[in-house]
């Protein structure tokens, strides 16, 4: 069993890298659609002709990806957040899922920002748990929000060299 992997028409106007359509081993078809260079859908055929499931994507005027549609029109959604001045909104500041239940992102200041806090919402717009997240040379520590620390400690290249649970 292979898969096979065919690709939009350059000639087209296509990116060279646009997938058209991927076949598995057992003859099932996705169909991938384009806007430009966005990927927009991905229908399921099984081994037929009829789309069985489809996937909808939507994007912000930036370019990110900002709401995923499902077949039962479920939904799972992100929004962004911008450095100060600056015109582009390229931080994920909040994921959704399908239920309501979400995830909030907190940055660090400047044009590197760093995720320095991590923020669960419920369903019902009820705070839940949360992780603050400090950096500093070579170490990284995480916070829950009961106090349970680890602490991560890195080689100048960048690999981990030990990770301790912070007692």
């Amino acid at each position: 069993d292979h898969i096979n992997i065919n690709y939009k028409d350059p000639n087209a106007g296509y990116d060279y890298t646009d997938i058209d359509t991927i076949t598995d081993g057992a003859g099932r078809v996705y169909k991938l659609t384009y806007a430009g260079s966005q990927l927009r859908k991905i229908e399921y055929k099984g081994s037929g002709s009829i789309v069985i499931c489809q996937v909808n994507y939507i994007y912000n005027t930036e370019g990110y990806i900002q709401t995923v549609t499902y077949n039962d029109n479920s939904q799972v959604s992100y929004t962004y957040s911008k450095y100060s001045g600056y015109s582009i909104s390229d931080r994920i500041a909040t994921a959704t899922d399908i239920s309501g239940y979400k995830m909030q992102y907190t940055y660090s200041s400047g044009p590197a920002s760093k995720v320095t806090r991590v923020q669960e919402i419920g369903t019902g717009g009820v705070n839940g748990d949360y992780m603050t997240i400090d950096y500093s040379q070579d170490k990284t520590t995480f916070t829950d929000s009961k106090g349970n620390k680890e602490i991560k400690v890195f080689d100048s290249c960048g690999n981990t060299v030990s990770s301790t649970d912070g007692d």
